[in-house]
């Protein structure tokens, strides 16, 4: 039986509640933990998803239970698409248990 050699990177994307004068909707407004300029008047969080679709991300879930500000409110949707190369290999630091390095970001739509 081969080994099985299919690397992974994630994406993830809170998605907030955006209030506005004429319209109340889901935009979002992080990506791995930074915060999308101007995410209020950013696309439509379907459109947002569309377009990662056509960069190759493939949804995994939707947490509707995520909150991570009382004020916005949240969800978070997690994606994942095949690595074109091998990643390094790394350890959980034991101290922390967090990865040594960010994730990538992608580019802002």
């Amino acid at each position: 039986m081969a080994a099985n050699n299919t690397h992974w990177e994630y994406l993830f994307v809170h998605v907030g509640h955006a209030r506005g004068f004429h319209e109340s909707t889901w935009r979002p407004y992080k990506v791995n933990g930074k915060e999308l300029p101007k995410w209020e008047k950013g696309p439509h969080w379907q459109d947002y998803f569309h377009e990662l679709g056509n960069q190759g991300w493939e949804f995994i879930t939707f947490e509707e239970t995520f909150i991570e500000d009382t004020l916005i409110g949240g969800k978070l949707a997690i994606f994942k698409r095949r690595r074109e190369t091998e990643p390094p290999v790394r350890r959980l630091s034991q101290e922390t248990q967090e990865l040594p390095r960010k994730p990538p970001f992608i580019s802002e739509p």
